[in-house]
C-alpha cells in the first residue's frame, strides 16, 4: 500500500463520507484530522462538538470547510479516485440539538467514491481490492456468524431466520489475507439481533477479527435500533494497514467510527466515534 504525502506543515483536514443518493452525491463530515510535528497518525477530533457548540459554530465550520467550489480528494477501497468539487451545502442546527451538515459533491470519479477528504490530509493511496463477496465468501461469513451467535446463547432454532445483507470482500493490510465484511440479522417475532462481522484469512482459514452484536427487542417501536454499516477503508498514516470506517444508525441520529487493527491482539479496536447528525 502507498505512502502518505508530506506530513509536515499540514493544516487540519476533514474526512467525509459520500452518500450516494439516486440523483446526486452528498458529503458529510466524519472527523477532523489534526497533524502536528510530522507525527504520522493524526489526532481524530469531531468536526463540530455538538454537545458544546456555540451560536455561530456551524456557520464557521461551513465557511472553513464546506464552501461551494472547494476541492476535495475522493476515495474508494483505499484508492484515490481523483478530485471533486463541493456545491450547495445544507447546514442546520437548533436549540434542541438537531444537526445536519452535508454538501453536494460533483465529481467525475468512476466508480463513485465512498469517502472524501480536504486536500493536504496526508492520506495514503493504494490500489483498491474492494469487491462484492462471492457465494463462497458469503457462505463463510454466514457460517462464522451462526457459530458466534450459538456460542453467545442464541437459540439454534432462531438461526433459521438468519439473513445476510450486502457483503464486501477486500484486503485491509499488506501481506494479509482476504477480509469479508457484512451483517447478519436474526428476527424472532418482533425482536431482532444484528451481528456486524469482519472475518479475515489466517493461514488459509477464516476467523472473526471483529464482532458487534446488537439487540432490538421490538422492531415496531423504532427507538431501540442500532445498525452498524461498513462504509469503506482508508490508510490514514501510510503504515500499510487500512483503517475501517463505519456508520452507526440509531433512532433519529447517526454517527461514524474509525477502527484500527491491533496486531498484538489480532483484532479491531475503535479509535474514534463522532460526527454524524440527527436530534
Amino acid at each position: 500500500m502507498g505512502q502518505p504525502g508530506n506530513l509536515h506543515d499540514q493544516a487540519d483536514a476533514i474526512l467525509f463520507s459520500v452518500d450516494q443518493d439516486d440523483k446526486f452525491l452528498a458529503v458529510e463530515p466524519i472527523a477532523k484530522l489534526v497533524r502536528s510535528n510530522g507525527i504520522q497518525f493524526p489526532t481524530l477530533e469531531p468536526p463540530v462538538d455538538f454537545d458544546r457548540k456555540k451560536p455561530g459554530d456551524l456557520e464557521e465550520f461551513k465557511k472553513r470547510f464546506l464552501q461551494s467550489g472547494n476541492r476535495v480528494e475522493t476515495f474508494r477501497g483505499g484508492a484515490n479516485l481523483g478530485s471533486g468539487t463541493l456545491g450547495k451545502s445544507i447546514v442546520s442546527g437548533d436549540d434542541e440539538g438537531c444537526v445536519q451538515l452535508s454538501t453536494i459533491l460533483t465529481t467525475r470519479s468512476t466508480p463513485s467514491p465512498f469517502l472524501a477528504a480536504t486536500p493536504g490530509a496526508g492520506i495514503s493511496n493504494h490500489r483498491s481490492t474492494r469487491r462484492s463477496a462471492n457465494s463462497g465468501e458469503r457462505n463463510t461469513l454466514m457460517r462464522l456468524g451462526k457459530q458466534f451467535l450459538l456460542a453467545n446463547g442464541r437459540d439454534p432454532s432462531s438461526l433459521q431466520t438468519a439473513k445476510l445483507g450486502p457483503v464486501i470482500s477486500t484486503q485491509l493490510r499488506n501481506r494479509a489475507g482476504q477480509a469479508i465484511i457484512g451483517r447478519i440479522d436474526v428476527e424472532v417475532r418482533v425482536s431482532v439481533h444484528r451481528l456486524f462481522l469482519i472475518a479475515e484469512q489466517v493461514n488459509g482459514e477464516y476467523r472473526l477479527t471483529l464482532s458487534l452484536l446488537e439487540y432490538e427487542p421490538d422492531i415496531n417501536a423504532d427507538k431501540g435500533e442500532v445498525i452498524h454499516t461498513y462504509l469503506d477503508q482508508l490508510d490514514l498514516n501510510g503504515d500499510g494497514a487500512d483503517e475501517v470506517i463505519m456508520k452507526t444508525t440509531l433512532y433519529e441520529t447517526w454517527f461514524y467510527s474509525i477502527w484500527q487493527f491491533d496486531s498484538s491482539q489480532q483484532e479491531w479496536r475503535k479509535i474514534y466515534a463522532g460526527g454524524g447528525g440527527g436530534c
